[in-house]
């Protein structure tokens, strides 16, 4: 029998726009099935928020809204050795 690859467990912070509610009820669904995954949620932030170093060992920020999340994003994952999804 085939052994199945599994992807590799992350550290993962997200970082989302101020939402309505149903958009919060999606970031919500995002970190479930993170977890899941056997992923490491180590923070869920707002790109509101101001901007404080990665917490040590994140390995991925996930982006959750558009253009202005994703450029709030880079700020927070310039300088350090974290992925952006």
């Amino acid at each position: 029998a085939r052994r199945l690859r599994t992807a590799p467990r992350l550290n993962v912070v997200v970082v989302h726009k101020e939402q309505s509610r149903e958009e919060g009820h999606l970031v919500e669904q995002l970190v479930q099935e993170l977890e899941a995954e056997h992923h490491d949620v180590l923070a869920v932030v707002s790109v509101e928020q101001p901007i404080e170093p990665l917490p040590d060992g994140c390995e991925l920020v996930v982006a959750v809204g558009g253009d202005g999340t994703v450029g709030g994003v880079i700020g927070r994952v310039r300088g350090t050795h974290a992925r952006l999804g």
